[in-house]
């Protein structure tokens, strides 16, 4: 049975002729998800199986609508592939299947839970703002509503049209989601460094 970390430097996606890549390598977002999520449990007063809490951290995820259900399917295979005791597998399988914040689910387990406040924290910070942008900028989506960049209103932040009103929406909401005492600290030192980068822009625009 190999160790986690080395199955998946030899099962990441590779294009014909290529070496495996590094969980490292060509993508940013597993590499934070994996190190908010050891920082959580490192810092854990709450006995959690590790194995099962750094396995999601570095299965691939597939871009697309039921992207926690290919993770959970491709971490199955890769993890049976390698010979792990089925309970191992169902559970890294659950967590993977309930941690997305679009499904608006509490995991049942703490490893699952865990999982959850680990991709909470990737969504938030210096790393989340840059993303946000960028994405938004893939996607031609327009900066902020002119009349009303940062929702002071009555209407309702709209994030498929304006990039900023992803922070009402979204983000600026992480930080009372979280489940262990150790991400509800950090989500809320990172909380308060993107308010600071919003009254910035608000100084600006």
């Amino acid at each position: 049975m190999l160790p986690l970390a080395q199955i998946v430097i030899y099962k990441r996606k590779k294009t014909k002729g290529q070496q495996p890549q590094s969980p490292l390598q060509g993508s940013e977002t597993t590499a934070v998800t994996m190190t908010t999520t050891t920082a959580i449990v490192s810092t854990s007063t709450t006995v959690a199986d590790k194995e099962v809490i750094t396995a999601p951290g570095v299965v691939p995820s597939p871009m697309a609508a039921s992207s926690t259900s290919d993770s959970a399917e491709m971490a199955e295979n890769i993890l049976q592939n390698y010979g792990y005791p089925q309970n191992i597998i169902d559970s890294i399988s659950y967590c993977i299947r309930v941690h997305s914040y679009s499904k608006q689910l509490v995991p049942a387990s703490l490893e699952g839970r865990i999982l959850q406040d680990a991709d909470s924290l990737d969504a938030l910070g210096a790393i989340d703002i840059a993303r946000t942008f960028s994405v938004s900028g893939s996607e031609k989506r327009a900066f902020y509503r002119a009349d009303d960049p940062f929702c002071r209103s009555s209407r309702e932040p709209d994030d498929s049209q304006w990039t900023l009103d992803h922070f009402q929406a979204k983000l600026l909401k992480l930080k009372d989601l979280m489940h262990t005492k150790t991400a509800k600290k950090i989500a809320q030192q990172r909380t308060r460094f993107m308010l600071l980068f919003i009254r910035q822009l608000q100084k600006e625009i």
